[in-house]
């Protein structure tokens, strides 16, 4: 059960687009013709509910536009031999103009330059806001209630970690002023990873949404650090991340990158 969920159904509700491929089964008692893969017309089952483009083929002697398939009028490819298949289904990809790099997902992504210089109001103090970019992969679905955290903190010199699910704070996206945002199809918006002080490079923290100091977490160094974040969404899939921080006595040694 553990491996459907996290194998078949992540990938169903990630995936932008639905393959599918009826092979004969068992002969029907009431014709001379086959039964197709029930399996795969469970997951089409699941693929219509997430609203996702189909293309659909099935294997001459299966029944056709059987069960869901006649509903949703698919209009199934058939074909004959199996060898020639893999070709066909290609070509017919192409014609559709599927993209492979289209995905329902989200991408944490950094670039060294990604940064801004800035006061910070209303304490009025001058700092470098490291920034996420955090982009949408899917052309025509935007992603909705988008949240960030900071998950957890590594120390590499001492390898302690900090677990922070305990104390979930909103990281706050850069230049808006809600913990949720909307990031628009085949776009991105950026999120404000860590803080650093041009008067204390070794300490780093994080623009996050808390009137408390029990819940404002900070990295002080000198040192190397692994930071964890997650982005959530109502629509997309979760995804996590690693981040390099390595904090130094001068602002122009601090690198905050993302890990392979």
């Amino acid at each position: 059960m553990k491996g459907l969920k996290e194998n078949i159904l992540a990938q169903l509700a990630s995936s932008e687009y639905f393959l599918f491929i009826d092979f004969k089964r068992e002969k029907l008692e009431t014709s001379e013709l086959k039964r197709g893969s029930l399996f795969c017309h469970q997951e089409l089952a699941i693929a219509s509910f997430l609203d996702m483009p189909l293309i659909a083929f099935q294997e001459n002697g299966v029944k056709r536009e059987d069960g869901l398939l006649g509903f949703l009028q698919s209009n199934s490819i058939m074909f004959a031999d199996k060898l020639t298949l893999p070709d066909v289904v290609a070509d017919t990809v192409r014609v559709r103009d599927w993209n492979p790099n289209w995905k329902n997902t989200l991408v944490l992504e950094r670039e060294m330059g990604q940064f801004t210089d800035a006061r910070q109001y209303p304490v009025g103090i001058d700092a470098r806001f490291f920034h996420i970019k955090v982009r949408n992969q899917n052309p025509y679905r935007q992603a909705s209630s988008c949240y960030a955290y900071v998950k957890a903190i590594e120390n590499l010199g001492t390898h302690a970690v900090l677990e922070l699910s305990g104390k979930s704070v909103e990281l706050k996206w850069a230049g808006y002023v809600l913990p949720n945002a909307l990031i628009l199809p085949s776009s991105h918006r950026f999120l404000d990873g860590v803080i650093v002080d041009h008067n204390r490079p070794t300490r780093a923290r994080f623009n996050t949404f808390s009137d408390s100091t029990e819940f404002m977490t900070f990295v002080d160094g000198p040192g190397d650090y692994v930071i964890t974040y997650i982005v959530c969404s109502e629509n997309f899939p979760s995804i996590e991340a690693d981040f390099f921080l390595h904090l130094e006595t001068s602002m122009d040694d601090v690198i905050f990158e993302i890990m392979d």
